[in-house]
């Protein structure tokens, strides 16, 4: 009966081994092939175009709020991590002209060759 026992398990175990060998070949890409070790070869991607943000304006827009947790005291605060649309990327609000004035002096100061 052991020897049944440790025949059955032996077979599971070749089976596991040989199923995850062919899952790490299938993840080698072909690109992945091609390449010398240390280099690097980019991919083109496009994107399409974002539509315009409606009603939206450089002086009058307000910055979105941000609330990392909800109210309340059954509330447990997790990572939250979820997909974010490419349209949504990049926001842009009334206090952008300032942040990027104020970049535009710290660089031009004598601290920018430090940055």
């Amino acid at each position: 009966m052991l020897e049944y026992f440790l025949s059955i398990a032996f077979v599971i175990v070749m089976i596991f081994f040989i199923i995850r060998s062919k899952h790490e070949e299938s993840r080698k890409t072909i690109s992945n092939k091609k390449r010398s070790f240390g280099k690097w070869n980019p991919i083109s991607i496009e994107f399409p175009p974002s539509p315009p943000y409606p009603y939206w304006s450089i002086d009058d827009t307000r910055p979105l709020p941000y609330r990392p947790f909800k109210y309340g005291p059954d509330y447990f605060i997790t990572m939250g991590i979820s997909r974010l649309d490419l349209n949504d990327w990049i926001e842009l609000d009334n206090q952008w002209t300032k942040y990027h004035q104020e970049k535009l002096s710290r660089l031009s100061s004598e601290r920018a060759s430090h940055l």
